[in-house]
């Protein structure tokens, strides 16, 4: 059993961190839009 949430935990944790990863990088693109706009 504690093999299973140590998985389990590292599983997450791995979750989390791509979805923050995607977050970052829509706020990139978002923010290179929006400078692309200014600049245009």
């Amino acid at each position: 059993l504690k093999g299973n949430t140590e998985a389990l935990c590292d599983r997450i944790d791995q979750e989390i961190s791509l979805f923050q990863q995607a977050l970052q990088d829509d706020t990139t693109l978002r923010r290179l839009q929006r400078i692309a706009r200014l600049a245009a």
